[in-house]
């Protein structure tokens, strides 16, 4: 019985990791005049896999990206080209850079914040971003 639930339990989160990939594609066109800050554009491209405050999800299968070690332009490059090819995150390709740029400075300051809460009162797990 173990085998058939440690089986059941491999093939769902195999579908909840493609449900996640799927939600998290890359097939907006970006033409979306209505989201203008780093925060809109973070919550709308990010939140889904990361959550809003970029502390992860989905029962931490999801990393932080607050806890990223890249900077801005590290960040900006990560979104939208394929430095890794081995992640599991999609390329935004036709990001264009400055909402790529947006979008990194809000994960900056998300960071700022999580690294000026206490140690006490922080959320995520030690789930790092490789540089």
């Amino acid at each position: 019985m173990n085998i058939v639930n440690n089986i059941f339990r491999a093939v769902l989160m195999s579908i909840l990791a493609s449900v996640t990939l799927i939600a998290c594609s890359n097939r907006d066109n970006h033409d979306h005049p209505n989201l203008k800050t780093g925060k809109a554009l973070f919550n709308h491209h990010c939140a889904d896999c990361h959550g809003k405050d970029g502390t992860g999800k989905l029962a931490d299968q999801t990393p932080a990206n607050i806890l990223t070690k890249r900077d801005h332009r590290g960040i900006i490059n990560y979104v939208t080209s394929n430095v890794n090819p081995n992640r599991d995150m999609p390329v935004f390709s036709n990001m264009s850079h400055a909402e790529a740029a947006k979008i990194a400075s809000h994960l900056l300051s998300l960071r700022n914040t999580y690294n000026a809460t206490p140690n006490n009162q922080k959320k995520p797990r030690p789930l790092l971003i490789e540089p």
